[in-house]
């Protein structure tokens, strides 16, 4: 997650966070998720949105 100054409001200062996702890495980290947990057969599966 990097940022300069301002490119988002809420940092006025330049953010530079390798400990976290950014939205397109939390995307597919998501995607690999679900698409893994449908191999199960836990009952959580039935709440996954097609």
């Amino acid at each position: 997650m990097h940022f300069k100054a301002s490119e988002i409001p809420y940092y006025r200062e330049d953010k530079a966070d390798d400990t976290h996702l950014g939205i397109k890495g939390a995307t597919q980290v998501n995607k690999i998720a679900v698409e893994e947990l449908k191999k199960t057969k836990l009952d959580i599966v039935k709440y996954i949105k097609k």
